[in-house]
This record gives C-alpha cells, structure tokens and sequence, in this order.
C-alpha cells in the first residue's frame, strides 16, 4: 500500500514537471535566439522522466497484480454472497422457528395451567371424598385405616409435598377405600383394641357385617362394639348365653349364622316394601271386590257404546252415499230429458 502511495506522488509530481519541461524543450525551436536552459533544469528534467519511466512500470505492474488478484477476490466475494443469502435463509427460518415456538410455548402454558387447574379440582374433590368417608364409616374401622384417612387429609395442607406426591398419596387412599369395598362384600375382620364394660383395654378382632360391629377378645369374650365418644376405642357390650357363642365362633372361624340383623330391619322393611298388583288387592280387603265388579261393569258398557258408536257411523256412511248415487242418476235423467 505504501509503495503504490509513492507510486502516485511521483507519477503526481511527473505531471506537474512535464508541461514545463516541455515548454522548456520546444522554445528554442521557436525562438531561436533564447539561451539553452541551464544543465541543473536539463538534471532535473531527466530525473524526472527517469521517475516518470519507473513510475508507469510500477504503475503496470501494480495494474497486473490488481488485474490477477481480481478475478480470485471476485470468486472470494461471490462466495461470501451466496453465503450472506444462506445466512439470511437460516436467519429467516430460525426466526420463524423462534415465532412458532413462541406460540407453542404459550399454548403449552395455557395446557399446564388448565392441568394444574384440573388437578386442584381433582385434589379438593379427593379431600372432601376422605372427609365424608371418615363419617360415613364405622369408627371402629378407624383402627385400621385411620393413618391412611390422616395421611390423605394433610396431603392437601402439606406445603412441603409436591402436587405429584399430595396426589399420590390420595389415590392411595382411594385405592384402599376401593380395596374396603370389596372386602365388606360378606363381612370382613381385622384385629384391634376395644374397652370392656369394666374398662379393661382388650386386644382381640374384629368382624364388621353391615353396619354392625362385633369384636372377640383373646380371652375369648365377645359381643357388639359400640362407638363411645372421646375415644378411639369402642366399648364391648356382652350378649348373653348361646348369643355370645354364636358370635365368638362367627369371628374365630370367619363363617357361621349371625345370630340378629346386621341391617337393622332394612332387610324386612325392603321385603314388606316389595309388593305388586295382587297383593295390593288381597291387602285392600273385602271391600276390593265390589271395587272390582264396578270398574268391570264401566269398562264393558264403555267397549259396548264405542262399537255402537263406530258401526252407527259406518252404516250412515253408507245411506250417504247411496242417497248421492239416487241424486246424480236423476240430474243426469233430467238433463237428457231436456235436450
């Protein structure tokens, strides 16, 4: 770059000296008279063609150069061209990658949150279900579930557990109040504690069948387990005599007769309930029958005037239409009469 800037200085300053060298060089032709120049103007005339002459080539040679590298900067450059245009294709399609993304990301939030939303839905409806089931049970069944019923209660209140945890924990419940179900098809038995009429803390097993509570201690006492209030252990009413064996044996083996009504009357009740049209009847007394006679007696002259009713408008149909056959034959009659 710096000899190509000298280049130009020298080949400036040619310029510059020329016209007056060749002014200097063609006024003796036409004026013969002047005095020849002075040698230090012909020194530096010739010194300046000299610089002329060796500029022009560095000029040439300069052009040369820039003329061969031309070609492979013009390549150079095409190629960064056309990957400037494949940069700004990727840029496109990365922004437009980016602007989907961006929407699919909003849309994705907006599923989360709807989920979120569904699963507090779905935790607050599984706390009120353990709630109502610890009501709706047996207090004596709380001896065996009654971690579990905890448990799924502080689930929804405990900050420290994750939502998959608090939900796991619910389903838990519900798959072992589902297990309970299944289990109280027929009865079922678990051990526990229960307190005796004098007090005595006994452990033993329980039998729950239906709505009924029996409990038979290792000492053999048995009898119905009866919710006291205050206390997580239900208190053992004794039955007397062949009463109190019967359920014994009933816990023990796991089978046997139930010596009472584990549905307390609903069983007799549902049967009494169950009647039909006969029984209606028979329960309606003597006073069924005239009931009886009368609603025949309405329904057989109801069906016989309908059919009156009925074959006394075909038969007037029919008169109808004959009595207008009458009158057409005797227009016609008339009307050829006429002619």
């Amino acid at each position: 770059m710096s000899t190509i800037l000298h280049t130009l200085r020298v080949v400036t300053l040619a310029v510059a000296v020329t016209p007056s060298f060749l002014a200097a060089s063609s006024s003796p032709a036409q004026e013969p008279a002047d005095p020849a120049p002075p040698s230090g103007v012909r020194e530096v005339a010739r010194s300046a063609e000299e610089r002329l002459a060796t500029s022009i080539q560095e000029l040439n040679a300069i052009r040369l150069r820039v003329a061969e590298e031309k070609i492979p900067l013009a390549q150079q450059l095409t190629g960064l061209e056309e990957r400037a245009i494949a940069l700004r294709k990727d840029n496109d399609r990365i922004t437009r990658l980016v602007d989907v993304g961006a929407l699919e990301i909003a849309q994705i939030k907006l599923e989360m949150k709807a989920r979120q939303d569904e699963l507090g839905y779905v935790g607050n409806i599984l706390d009120e279900y353990v709630r109502k089931f610890e009501s709706k049970i047996n207090p004596t069944e709380l001896q065996y579930c009654g971690a579990s019923i905890e448990a799924a209660k502080q689930a929804i209140e405990n900050n420290a557990l994750t939502t998959q945890e608090r939900f796991d924990q619910q389903a838990s419940f519900v798959d072992g109040s589902i297990a309970r179900i299944r289990d109280a098809f027929g009865g079922m038995r678990f051990s526990g504690v229960a307190v005796d009429m004098l007090g005595t803390v006994s452990q033993g097993q329980f039998a729950m069948i239906g709505p009924v509570a029996l409990f038979r201690a290792t000492t053999g006492a048995s009898g119905l387990a009866v919710p006291q209030l205050g206390s997580s252990n239900p208190i053992v009413h004794p039955l007397e005599g062949e009463l109190e064996n019967t359920i014994s044996t009933l816990i023990a083996n796991g089978e046997g007769t139930l010596p009472l009504d584990p549905s307390r009357g609903g069983a007799l009740k549902a049967l009494v309930q169950r009647t039909n049209l006969v029984h209606v009847f028979l329960k309606g007394g003597p006073i069924m029958w005239p009931i009886l006679a009368t609603s025949i007696i309405a329904l057989t002259v109801v069906l016989e005037r309908v059919f009156f009713l009925l074959n006394d408008r075909r038969k007037r149909d029919r008169r109808s239409r004959w009595r207008g056959f009458d009158c057409g034959r005797h227009a016609s009659s008339r009307r050829i009469r006429w002619r």
